[in-house]
């Protein structure tokens, strides 16, 4: 598996990594959830970077020189110009994937969206291929990730999906990926981790709240069952996920909110009373701070 270190070069504080983020002009491509049957991409390159986040499903991923087994809660990135190959042959297999270029360029970005099919030689465009961003070790981002807060990168590329594919916007879309980004320096960050004997539960606390939209947020529960107090569950948390669980649940709610709007014929108030929301005004206040618009705004849109 492809390992990735933090770089010695690093800021002192990860406070200090997001700024430096600040230098990078993202632009989403092309972000997409499919459950797909048995599939094989054949030996290819790309000019942008590509991520895919395994959420079901068995398979196998080349990155590189490295090729190795993937399967649910596996986060792969792979960099502009590198050779790859993926299949599987899990019937269905769940995944979500982004195209995206980390410095927007108005000349080669359209032009490239998206990409042909398969590339095996690149250099005959080599003016098409996104520039290298030597930033926070983010050059040597290759393969497998071996982060430890898989569930927000998960939902954070569900978010990007969902921007992508309704409402369209290249703010909100380039906020998601530096999202992303934050979340993969916080993931890769040694300072930033709970000690080994934690991150297990704490993984597992972020996973039932992801399951569970619907339910009241029970963070007395969920300290219990990692053996910590709330205040010392709370930490950990935070250092490990990048948020706190009472805002990983608002989160997992209007993600879900989205799926309502998009796929079902209930109206906002039916879908605030589902989600525990006493009226329709505080749902709508909070679907408009974790989306960025108000959820009728969000349901014209998609119309």
């Amino acid at each position: 598996m492809n390992r990735v270190s933090t770089p010695a070069a690093e800021p002192r504080s990860f406070t200090a990594a997001m700024q430096a983020l600040a230098a990078l002009t993202p632009h989403v491509r092309i972000a997409r959830e499919e459950h797909r049957p048995p599939w094989h991409i054949p030996d290819r390159r790309l000019f942008d970077y590509l991520v895919v986040y395994i959420v079901a499903g068995a398979g196998r991923f080349t990155v590189g020189a490295e090729t190795f087994p993937v399967d649910a809660g596996d986060f792969v990135w792979i960099p502009p110009d590198t050779f790859h190959a993926m299949e599987s042959r899990a019937d269905p297999q769940h995944l979500l994937y982004a195209h995206f270029d980390l410095v927007y360029d108005s000349h080669r970005s359209p032009r490239v969206a998206p990409p042909p099919a398969y590339f095996q030689d690149l250099r005959a465009q080599p003016e098409l291929i996104h520039p290298p961003v030597r930033l926070l070790g983010i050059d040597r981002w290759c393969g497998r990730l071996p982060l430890m807060n898989l569930a927000i990168i998960h939902q954070t590329l569900k978010r990007m999906v969902y921007e992508h594919m309704t409402a369209r916007n290249p703010l909100v879309q380039a906020g998601l990926v530096y999202e992303m980004l934050g979340a993969i320096l916080n993931g890769l960050h040694p300072g930033s981790a709970p000690n080994a004997s934690h991150q297990q539960a704490l993984q597992r606390a972020a996973d039932r709240i992801l399951a569970a939209a619907t339910d009241p947020l029970d963070i007395a529960g969920l300290a219990q069952e990692a053996r910590l107090s709330v205040p010392h569950f709370r930490k950990l948390f935070r250092a490990m996920h990048g948020q706190s669980p009472r805002a990983l649940h608002q989160v997992v709610k209007m993600q879900k909110a989205c799926e309502w709007i998009d796929y079902s014929n209930w109206n906002l108030s039916e879908i605030a009373a589902k989600l525990g929301f006493s009226n329709v005004h505080n749902f709508s206040r909070a679907f408009k701070e974790v989306i960025g618009h108000a959820p009728s705004d969000y349901r014209h849109r998609r119309m």
